[in-house]
């Protein structure tokens, strides 16, 4: 209980100092300040264990991430600093990210009392908030695989985020919106704010009009704790009864950790050029630790000398990894694992494949020219609906003058009949901006839908009108896309210059 929350500190705050020593001047982003964020992590993954969640899904920004991939996701600590003297931690036959440390995501497996959960980190290109939607279009897709979409009990996104940019990206309010739509709910997002008070050079009052960071979420109706990070039970708390709610009621939750940046926005920053009061009050500050540790041996948990004993033992394992590292060899590892097994990098060159036969055999060609234009006595369709069936109908018979969203629901078709999964999110996606698509009919009576593309078996199909957002849910995409290699997964743009809403990702992501 209490020693393992102190414990947790420790190690939080001994590595950051260690990385402090061994690379002087070097950015790491550190988490000095806002240490208490290990421990609850560590509830989150020991209650989540205890009430069902067997996987999860982490994203956040730069600030703590070493700390994080160290002390909650047990990557192995040479590694780290093997990468951190410039190594990869992929075997050379393996095009690795080129990034940088404080970016880079991983997956592990951690036992809480007899009980195993999955964890990944999403890696995150810098741009602050732009994991975001990605961690919950991964979840979502690990949730479908799963048929666990009713409850959404076993598989949990975690976002952890920056008081300014909390407040301050609209991705945010983009992925809060999602949280209760059908085809992007993910059964609730568990959001942690390390609020240190400060974004970089920048004051609360110039950052926000609200008085918290987290008020955003409140918008979503989402119950919002606000907690003290130089007490570390009270954070540990927070976030057992933030997996308590969102296990009860599938929705989001905000925990905002009120700590402080112990140093400036990186470690070679002088914050008090611009902060010259808040820094001279936190200089004379005392550590998590060193509170914590003194309130428990005032109860009479522990001893000073417990806690030497601790900082000793793991600045010990530290010292020992650091000099493995400089010796780490990467195994060679087959990387296409889980929904990508089978799947590998193209050995043959891009013009070797561009002359692929695609044609379909006739049966299934008429097969599918039935299904989609067959309107069932169940559905009541539009006249003009109706006229649009029967030129396509004219189509399949004659074999001629094709048109593109033919073309297109003969394309999904096929892969759906193979056992494939299609998704399509976007922009007016089911009927399409110029009323060209019609993959969804509306009965004119009571406005249920009829999918004539989900009545061919074996695949999945989804066609989805997002919510009117590029940024979010090309984010989304992607991430629903990077966990499920055998689905198509597409996403559709209004229009043209839509697209541009939606750059961040694909600078940051897919490009």
């Amino acid at each position: 209980g209490k020693k393992a929350i102190l414990n947790k500190v420790i190690e939080a705050e001994q590595w950051e100092k260690f990385l402090g020593r061994k690379y002087v001047g070097t950015k790491r982003f550190g988490l000095d300040g806002g240490e208490s964020m290990i421990p609850a992590l560590e509830s989150v993954i020991k209650y989540g264990g205890q009430y069902g969640v067997r996987e999860i899904v982490f994203g956040m920004a730069h600030r703590g991430r070493l700390n994080v991939l160290a002390n909650v996701m047990a990557k192995p600590l040479r590694v780290i600093f093997h990468e951190f003297a410039g190594g990869s931690a992929n075997p050379d036959d393996i095009g690795g990210s080129g990034d940088v440390k404080y970016h880079l995501g991983t997956s592990t497996d951690r036992d809480f009392d007899g009980i195993k959960v999955h964890m990944s980190l999403v890696a995150n290109p810098s741009h602050l908030e732009a994991a975001d939607p990605v961690v919950l279009g991964k979840t979502r897709a690990i949730q479908t695989i799963a048929g666990d979409l009713k409850e959404h009990t076993a598989s949990l996104p975690v976002l952890i985020h920056g008081d300014a940019a909390f407040a301050g990206q609209g991705i945010v309010w983009e992925c809060l919106g999602f949280s209760g739509i059908r085809g992007y709910n993910t059964g609730g997002c568990v959001h942690f704010i390390i609020n240190n008070q400060i974004g970089f050079t920048t004051s609360p009052q110039f950052a926000r009009s609200s008085p918290y960071p987290s008020d955003v979420a409140k918008g979503v109706q989402a119950p919002i704790f606000h907690v003290n990070g130089d007490d570390p039970e009270a954070v540990t708390f927070a976030t057992k009864m933030a997996m308590e709610f969102r296990q009860t009621f599938h929705r989001d939750i905000v925990i905002d950790m009120w700590c402080y940046r112990r140093f400036g926005h990186n470690e070679g920053d002088e914050p008090s050029f611009t902060q010259p009061l808040m820094y001279k009050a936190i200089k004379d500050h005392p550590p998590v630790s060193a509170l914590y540790g003194d309130r428990l041996v005032a109860e009479g948990v522990i001893d000073k000398q417990w806690l030497d004993d601790n900082v000793t033992q793991y600045t010990n394992l530290l010292e020992g990894e650091f000099e493995a590292g400089a010796a780490y060899k990467p195994n060679r590892a087959d990387w296409f694992a889980g929904r990508w097994s089978g799947l590998h990098a193209p050995a043959d060159p891009e013009t070797a494949r561009r002359s692929v036969d695609t044609g379909l055999d006739r049966k299934l060609f008429d097969s599918l020219g039935r299904t989609l234009t067959t309107v069932p006595d169940s559905i009541t369709i539009h006249k003009t609906l109706a006229r649009v069936i029967d030129a396509k109908r004219e189509m399949f018979a004659s074999g001629t003058n094709f048109d593109w969203a033919t073309g297109e629901a003969l394309a999904f078709g096929s892969l759906l009949s193979e056992g494939y999964g299609v998704r399509l999110s976007g922009q007016d996606s089911g009927r399409g901006t110029f009323s060209q698509r019609h993959a969804v009919w509306i009965d004119q009576t009571d406005e249920h839908k009829y999918l004539p593309l989900a009545q061919i078996e074996h695949g999945r199909v989804e066609i989805l009108d997002s919510p009117l957002s590029e940024y979010g849910v090309l984010g989304f995409e992607y991430g629903y896309a990077i966990a499920d290699p055998k689905t198509l997964v597409l996403w559709e743009a209004q229009f043209g210059d839509f697209v541009n809403g939606a750059q961040i990702m694909i600078d940051q992501f897919i490009a």
